[in-house]
C-alpha cells in the first residue's frame, strides 16, 4: 500500500490527473484509514452520542498524521482557524464547567455538560487530521481520497436501508434513526453541490439521486425540506455548467423542484397512489403547518432563549436539560437555538466565524451560501453540529487553493471504488 514518509522527507507535488493504476500504487495505509472512515460513517454499532467503528478510525488517523514527523499547523490560514476554533472550545469548557458545579445537588450529578464539550474537541481534532494529511498529501489528492470516501459512505448507507427497509414507515438503515439517514444524505448532497466541478457528471447525477432518495424514505420532513431547498440553490449554482443565464436557471430550477413536488405530492397515478412510502410521505409532508413538533417556539426549544434571560449572552452550558421548562429533559431541536442557550451570542457569533469562514472561502458568499442552503435549512428545527460528516467538509473547505488553478480540475475518482469501468 505504500509507506509512510520519513521524517523530514520532502513531498513532492502530486501529478493532476493519476490514472486509476498510479492512484493505487501511491495510496498508503493511511490514506485508506481516511477513506474507510468516511465509508464506515454510516454504520452505527453503538447507541447514538457514542463512538462508533468511523469515530475509532478518525481517532487512528489523529494518531498517525500527528507522528508522521511533519510540523503541525504550517499554513497560516488553517493555523489562525485552528486557534480561533481552540479559544472557542476553551469558552464553551469555562461555561459548561461553571454550570456543571452551579447545578449540581446532592442527588444528581449530570455529566452532559462534559460529554457536550467532547463533542465539539472531536471534531477539532477531525479537522486538525485533515489538515495534516493534505499537507502531507496535497489537496487535489487528498480531495480525491475525500470524494471516494464520501461516494462509498452513500453506497453504504443505500445498502443498508436496502436491506432494512420492508416498504412501510420511516426507513432507517444502518442508522439508529431515520432523522440521522435524512441529515445523511443534506451534508453529503451539500459535498457534491460545492465539489460538483471534480466529479463527472455521470457520477454525480448518480450521486445526487441517491441523495434524493434516502432523504424521501427517511421521511425527515425537515430534510425533505432543505433537499428541496438545495435542488433549487443546485440548479442556481450550475447555470454556467448547463449554458443558460442566470434567469433562465432561476426559471428552470424552480420548474425542476415544483414539478418534483407535484409529482410526489398531488400526481393522481395509480402506480403513485399504492405505494406505501408515497402514502407515507404525503401525509407527513401534508401535516406539517398542524403537527405540535412544527412549533418553533414550544416544540423546537426556541422559546429557552427567553426562559434564560440575562445570560442570553454568555449562555447557560449545554446540559442539564431538566432546568427548563421549555421541553423539560430534552435537547433544543434547532442548532440556532441550541448554541445560543448553551453558549450565548458569544458562543453563536463565534460559531458563526468558525462555519461561515470555511463556507466563503475561495468562493463568491452568494454561491457558497447557495450549496450550504440545505445544511442552514435543516438546522432551523435540528441540531446538526455535532456530526464529524460537516466537520470533515468545512475542513475540505479551508483546503481548498484560493486560485482556480490545476488543483482544481475534474477528478475522476478510481474505477475500482465506484465501479466506473476503467
Amino acid at each position: 500500500m505504500g509507506h509512510y514518509l520519513k521524517r523530514n522527507e520532502t513531498i513532492q507535488p502530486e501529478p493532476e490527473n493519476l490514472t486509476t493504476s498510479a492512484f493505487l500504487k501511491k495510496l498508503t495505509f493511511r490514506d485508506v484509514v481516511f477513506i474507510v472512515a468516511l465509508a464506515t460513517k454510516p454504520l452505527y454499532f453503538f447507541r447514538s452520542g457514542t463512538l462508533q467503528l468511523s469515530d475509532m478510525l478518525f481517532a487512528l488517523l489523529f494518531l498517525m498524521v500527528v507522528f508522521s514527523g511533519r510540523p503541525l499547523f504550517n499554513d497560516q490560514k488553517t493555523t489562525r482557524w485552528i486557534a480561533c476554533f481552540f479559544i472557542c472550545l476553551i469558552y464553551q469548557f469555562a461555561v459548561n464547567a461553571f454550570w456543571y458545579y452551579n447545578v449540581q445537588t446532592t442527588l444528581r450529578a449530570d455529566t452532559s455538560f462534559l460529554k457536550s464539550t467532547l463533542y465539539y474537541v472531536f471534531n477539532f481534532l477531525v479537522c486538525i487530521s485533515i489538515f495534516q494529511l493534505a499537507s502531507l498529501r496535497g489537496f487535489s489528492y487528498t480531495l480525491r481520497l475525500y470524494l471516494i470516501g464520501t461516494a462509498l459512505s452513500l453506497f453504504v448507507a443505500a445498502i443498508g436501508v436496502l436491506l432494512q427497509y420492508e416498504g412501510r414507515g420511516r426507513a432507517t438503515g444502518t442508522f439508529n434513526n431515520p432523522n440521522q439517514l435524512g441529515y445523511f444524505s443534506i451534508v453529503i448532497l451539500t459535498a457534491v453541490t460545492y465539489f460538483a466541478k471534480n466529479i463527472r457528471p455521470s457520477i454525480r447525477i448518480l450521486l445526487v439521486m441517491l441523495c434524493i432518495t434516502l432523504s424521501i424514505m427517511s421521511l425527515s420532513k425537515a430534510s425533505i425540506l432543505a433537499t428541496s431547498v438545495l435542488l433549487f440553490a443546485y440548479f442556481i449554482n450550475s447555470r454556467d455548467r448547463i449554458g443558460a443565464g442566470k434567469l433562465v436557471s432561476v426559471m428552470l430550477s424552480i420548474i425542476a423542484v415544483g414539478v418534483l413536488i407535484y409529482i410526489l405530492m398531488y400526481a393522481d397515478w395509480e402506480s403513485l397512489n399504492e405505494q406505501q412510502l408515497i402514502i407515507s410521505l404525503r401525509k407527513r409532508l401534508g401535516s406539517i403547518t398542524t403537527e405540535n413538533d412544527s412549533a418553533l417556539g414550544a416544540s423546537r426549544g426556541y422559546d429557552r432563549m427567553k426562559e434564560i434571560g440575562g445570560w442570553i449572552v454568555t449562555g447557560v452550558g449545554e446540559g442539564a436539560n431538566y432546568r427548563f421548562l421549555t421541553m423539560p429533559g430534552k435537547e433544543v431541536h434547532s442548532l440556532y437555538a441550541s448554541v445560543i442557550v448553551s453558549y450565548g451570542m458569544i458562543g453563536f457569533f463565534t460559531m458563526t466565524w468558525l462555519v461561515g469562514s470555511a463556507i466563503t472561502n475561495n468562493r463568491s458568499v452568494i454561491r457558497s451560501l447557495l450549496c450550504f442552503s440545505g445544511v442552514l435549512a435543516y438546522c432551523v428545527t435540528h441540531n446538526g453540529v455535532r456530526s464529524t460528516l460537516l466537520w470533515a467538509l468545512i475542513a475540505m473547505l479551508l483546503i481548498t487553493p484560493e486560485r482556480n488553478d490545476s488543483s482544481q480540475k475534474a477528478i475522476e475518482p478510481p474505477a475500482s471504488a465506484l465501479g466506473k469501468s476503467p
